[in-house]
């Protein structure tokens, strides 16, 4: 088989007779290493986060995590300091109409 060689004048010269170009190989080899070491390190920051996300799914399916009673009240302003006494913490309240208020609570059990 025979190839053309040069950009100016045309030589046909045979194929086995080219020599290989050792510099553009170890370029070559050293860019398949950098690939390697690139996919080594993507491959460790994968692993790091999925043991996060599993230990994040871990800590809020623990069985000691804490549980609320809920509380509705509405038109009675006067009583919310007596439920706060009572441990009732605030969460929302809301305007049914201009004269009725509602007020929704929670507590530790």
């Amino acid at each position: 088989m025979w190839a053309v060689s040069g950009s100016e004048t045309a030589k046909l010269t045979p194929e086995s007779s080219r020599r290989p170009n050792f510099a553009l190989l170890l370029r070559l080899g050293k860019i398949v290493d950098l690939m390697e070491v690139f996919a080594m390190k993507n491959r460790s920051i994968l692993l790091i986060v999925l043991l996060v996300a599993v230990a994040f799914v871990a800590g809020f399916t623990a069985a000691g995590r804490q549980k609320w009673e809920y509380q509705e009240t509405c038109g009675n302003l006067k009583n919310l300091n007596e439920l706060g006494d009572g441990g009732w913490e605030l969460v929302a309240g809301t305007n049914q109409s201009l004269d009725v208020k509602c007020f929704y609570l929670k507590r530790p059990k």
